[in-house]
């Protein structure tokens, strides 16, 4: 069974796994955004290049604290070399108050 990417390069949780297929670090930084700990996660790595990877994706329930914690931060490490930073500095943000 083949999977089907969507436009930006990657499957979403599906078959728990997520494939990122000649991707910039920005993709990766997107599927992660808000998922740590409900906080943005920004890209402050100066990569340009593309990178093909894929990770285990088992977030549901209980299980997704934990896994972003230890798998999720391996896989950082052991496949890209990249870690979690957590930091604390002024963000940009659109607010829309209201919408017509």
């Amino acid at each position: 069974m083949s999977e089907r990417k969507d436009d930006k390069g990657f499957t979403p949780y599906s078959s728990g796994k997520l494939f990122f297929t000649n991707q910039p670090i920005s993709a990766l930084v997107m599927a992660l955004d808000g998922m740590v700990d409900g906080k943005p996660v920004l890209d402050r790595t100066g990569l340009t290049n593309r990178y093909t990877f894929v990770f285990p994706w088992k977030v549901e329930g209980r299980q997704r604290e934990s896994f972003i914690k230890n798998e999720l931060q391996d896989n950082l490490a052991n496949q890209l070399g990249l870690e979690l930073v957590p930091s604390r500095e002024p963000i940009e943000m659109l607010v829309v108050e209201k919408a017509q």
